[in-house]
C-alpha cells in the first residue's frame, strides 16, 4: 500500500478558442486519497473526474463533476468500496454531456473483471456498476471511446496468468440500452499494447502489437471485428491510431528507431506509409490527432545529435504523405522527460503537460501550448512540487478553459483551472497558495 500514497497522476483539459485570463488558480482540494484520476469535458464546458479512492483498507472508483460556472461536486462513489484493487478508471462524455465511466476490479477468487457504470446529462447520479464480461484471470489495456450521439466502446486485452492473448469487448449503442459483447478476437501470442479509435459515424479502428503490427475495424452496425491486418511484423512497444471526421485513419508506432506513419482513406482498405522524420527516438511517448481540417499532428521524444532528449512536433495534411519539418515543443537540454501526456482539439490547439528534471522533490512539471495560428509553442511555464508524479493525462474540448487535475504524494487530490492559453503572444502564469 505504500506504493499507493508515492504516486502523483496529473490530467488536463484544455478548450479551443481563446480563454479567459491569463492565470492559473491555486490547487482546490478535491480528495484526501486518491490516485489514477481520468477526466473528461463535454461540449459545454461540464467536466467529470474519476479516480481510485482508497482509505488504506478499502479501495473504490469515485467520481465528481464541474458544471460551468460551478464548484466542483463532492466526490460520489460508483463502485463498491472492497478490500480487492480497483484501477485503470476511464471517462468519456458525449455532446449532450453524458457520460459513462469503466474500469477494473479484482474479484475475490483472485480474477478480473471490467465494470462500468453511467451518468445521464445534467445529474450527479450514476448507475450501479455492471459487468461487461465474466471475470478472467487477467485484465489489462482498458480503452473507453465514446462518439457525439452517445455510442460507447470499451476494449481490453485478457487472459491467463498475465498473458494477454485475447481481445475483449463491449459496445453501448444509448445510455438506455444495455452492454453488448463483440465476438473477442484471438491471437497466438501475447498483446503488449493497444490502441482504439472511433469516427462520427461509430465505426471503429483498432491496433495493436502481437509479435507484429496489426489493425481490425468495426463498423457501426456489426457484432464482431473484422479480419485483422498485419501492418508490420516488427515488435513494439506503443501504438497510436485516430480517426477524422471523413473516416480517415492514421496509424503510428516506433521501429528501429523511426516512426512509421501509415493512411487509410475513407473507404479503402489499403493503408499507405507517410513520410516521416527520421531521427533516433527514445521511444517512451508519442501522440496522434485530427483537427477538424483534416491535418494530422503528432508529438513524440526523440534524441537529438548531442543525444539530448527531446520533444518534437510535427503535422501532415492527410492528403499530402510527407510530415512537415519537425520542431521543439520546449527548448533543447532540458534534463530527462519522466511523464508527458499531450492533447490537440479539433481546431488544432495543442497543450502539453510534461514532468522533467529529477525524480521526487527534485523535478518540475511543466506546461506549454500551441494556438492553431502559431508557428510555435509557448515558453514552457513551470510549477515545482514536492511529490512523485506518476501518469499525466489531457483531454480537449469545444468550450472555453482548462483544467489541471492531480494527486500528489499524500496522496490529495486537487484541480487548478488555467485561461487564455490561445491567445496570441501570451504567457500563462501560475498563482500558488503556498
Amino acid at each position: 500500500m505504500r506504493s499507493f500514497y508515492s504516486l502523483l497522476i496529473l490530467a488536463v483539459i484544455c478548450i479551443k478558442t481563446v480563454l479567459l485570463a491569463d492565470v492559473w488558480s491555486p490547487p482546490e482540494l478535491l480528495d484526501t486519497s486518491a490516485i489514477q484520476p481520468a477526466i473528461a469535458v463535454d461540449a459545454q464546458g461540464n467536466a467529470v473526474a474519476v479516480y481510485v479512492h482508497s482509505d488504506g483498507i478499502n479501495t473504490c472508483v469515485k467520481a465528481a463533476t464541474l458544471a460551468v460556472g460551478q464548484p466542483w461536486s463532492t466526490p460520489l462513489a460508483i463502485s463498491q468500496p472492497s478490500p480487492y484493487w480497483c484501477r485503470m478508471p476511464s471517462v468519456a462524455i458525449d455532446s449532450k454531456g453524458n457520460a459513462v465511466a469503466v474500469w477494473i476490479c479484482n474479484t475475490p477468487d483472485n480474477a478480473m473483471v471490467v465494470l462500468a457504470a453511467r451518468k445521464p446529462a445534467g445529474s450527479n447520479s450514476w448507475t450501479l456498476a455492471e459487468p461487461l464480461a465474466d471475470p478472467a484471470p487477467f485484465v489489462c489495456e482498458l480503452k473507453l471511446t465514446l462518439d457525439k450521439q452517445g455510442n460507447a466502446l470499451a476494449v481490453w486485452t485478457t487472459g491467463q496468468k498475465e498473458t494477454a492473448n485475447l481481445i475483449a469487448s463491449a459496445r453501448l449503442k444509448s445510455l438506455e440500452s444495455s452492454w453488448e459483447q463483440i465476438k473477442p478476437l484471438a491471437r497466438n501470442s501475447s498483446i503488449a499494447c493497444l490502441d482504439v479509435a472511433v469516427d462520427l459515424k461509430g465505426n471503429a479502428w483498432m491496433i495493436w502489437n502481437s509479435d507484429a503490427i496489426q489493425i481490425a475495424s468495426l463498423a457501426s452496425h456489426a457484432d464482431q471485428w473484422s479480419e485483422p491486418q498485419k501492418l508490420s511484423a516488427a515488435s513494439v512497444l506503443d501504438v497510436k491510431i485516430c480517426v477524422d471526421a471523413d473516416g480517415n485513419a492514421l496509424a503510428l508506432w516506433a521501429e528501429n528507431e523511426a516512426i512509421k506513419a501509415y493512411a487509410r482513406p475513407y473507404g479503402s482498405s489499403d493503408w499507405e506509409e507517410t513520410i516521416f522524420s527520421k531521427e533516433a527516438l527514445t521511444g517512451r511517448y508519442m501522440q496522434v490527432a485530427f483537427d477538424r481540417t483534416g491535418t494530422a499532428y503528432a508529438l513524440y521524444t526523440s534524441n537529438d545529435t548531442a543525444n539530448q532528449n527531446v520533444l518534437r512536433f510535427t503535422t501532415l495534411p492527410f492528403k499530402s504523405r510527407t510530415w512537415s519539418t519537425p520542431i521543439n515543443v520546449i527548448p533543447t537540454g532540458d534534463a530527462m522527460f519522466w511523464q508527458i501526456f499531450s492533447d490537440i482539439d479539433t481546431a488544432g490547439n495543442a497543450v502539453v503537460v510534461l514532468f522533467t528534471g529529477g525524480w521526487g522533490a527534485n523535478g518540475v512539471i511543466q506546461a506549454t501550448t500551441k494556438a492553431a495560428n502559431s508557428p510555435s509553442w509557448s515558453s514552457p511555464t513551470p510549477f515545482t512540487m514536492s511529490a512523485y508524479i506518476s501518469t499525466i493525462a489531457c483531454k480537449l474540448s469545444h468550450q472555453n478553459g482548462c483544467t489541471i487535475i492531480y494527486s500528489d504524494g499524500a496522496p490529495y487530490v486537487y484541480t487548478i483551472t488555467g485561461s487564455e492559453l490561445f491567445q496570441p503572444n501570451k504567457q500563462p502564469v501560475f498563482l500558488s497558495n503556498n
